[in-house]
């Protein structure tokens, strides 16, 4: 399903790439058609004058807005504010009005993408290239394949090209590999084909310098990656930053999107007995891997006390398969196999 940015939240201040973050937000809320709620933490002594201006850049742009006045800490204001209504994608600069000199994050920012747990777009490039590319990354994880969903958006909605990179050692061998086809299925499934780049090396290594050869319009990529999903418990991972992104966070010259991996219905915010009786068999049956439209048509066809049960040997199958992206065929292999023992 195509993601929806009705929702765009910013948090602004009086600094350069708070300025960038108030242009962006207003060009990309006429192409999603979404509503902008401008947040500011005001410190004694100050007045809602940054709020005013964007109120008027969206009157000209034609653009609902809503304005937040907030008081206390930054961070922990902005992240209640997030917290406390469904937005579906926060922008904000990556320095603020208090940066310092060789800052690449501010602390703000920095401690924003980590403690929410919705889409956020660090604004990085004061004059992005209006003809670059969506660059993103991909490893065959569920929050790698969430940020290439939400490239395959935000391409088709702005009119910019997406492309993947996917790195590995040893090229095509191995987890690379599985990650590749599950990029290729991901994308299959979001209607779109996509162009990918295969390299090997250290993934922060290769992603930052086709960043700074090619830079991107935009970078997405997994707020985690396959190695800290192996390795960490699923239910901590809302809060946790992979290595990867963090060091990207700080290096790459472009803007930047993090996706965190699929929330239920209940931490984005919905109420969970809204979703139950709307659904209540495909609410049980609890994806921990990304279905494509063709397998969730077959699932659709199984018994609903029997669900649970065929997700979990789908899913444990795929695993030991390396793949990452559940198609009809690969409930087809898995069923015959587990058949035929």
């Amino acid at each position: 399903m195509p993601r929806q940015y009705r929702r765009i939240y910013v948090p602004v201040d009086n600094s350069g790439y708070s300025f960038a973050a108030i242009d962006i937000a207003v060009d990309l809320a006429t192409k999603f058609d979404a509503v902008l709620v401008g947040s500011h933490v005001f410190a004694p002594g100050t007045t809602e004058s940054y709020l005013d201006l964007m109120e008027e850049c969206c009157r000209t742009a034609s653009v609902k807005f809503e304005r937040h006045a907030l008081g206390g800490r930054q961070h922990k204001m902005i992240l209640e504010d997030i917290r406390n209504d469904q937005y579906d994608l926060v922008i904000m600069g990556a320095l603020g009005a208090g940066a310092v000199d060789e800052s690449q994050i501010g602390s703000v920012a920095d401690r924003v993408i980590r403690g929410a747990t919705t889409d956020i777009l660090i604004v990085k490039d004061l004059i992005p290239d209006p003809d670059g590319r969506i660059l993103v990354a991909v490893d065959g994880s569920e929050a790698s394949l969430q940020a290439l969903g939400a490239a395959v958006e935000f391409a088709r909605s702005t009119g910019h090209t997406a492309e993947g990179i996917v790195v590995g050692q040893g090229r095509l061998s191995g987890r690379a590999s599985a990650a590749l086809e599950s990029a290729r299925a991901a994308a299959a499934a979001e209607g779109a084909e996509l162009s990918i780049t295969v390299t090997e090396g250290k993934p922060f290594d290769r992603i930052l310098k086709h960043c700074r050869e090619k830079r991107p319009w935009l970078l997405v990529v997994g707020k985690t990656g396959a190695d800290m999903e192996e390795s960490d418990d699923m239910g901590s991972l809302g809060s946790a930053l992979g290595s990867t992104t963090d060091n990207l966070l700080r290096m790459v010259p472009c803007n930047i999107l993090v996706t965190p991996c699929a929330q239920t219905a209940g931490e984005r915010g919905t109420d969970p007995a809204v979703v139950a009786t709307a659904a209540p068999a495909l609410q049980a049956a609890r994806r921990t891997l990304k279905w494509a439209a063709d397998a969730e048509r077959l699932l659709a066809d199984v018994p609903a006390d029997q669900r649970v049960e065929v997700v979990r040997t789908v899913e444990e199958g795929a695993r030991k398969m390396g793949i990452t992206v559940i198609t009809a065929e690969t409930i087809d292999k898995v069923m015959l196999g587990y058949i035929d023992s």
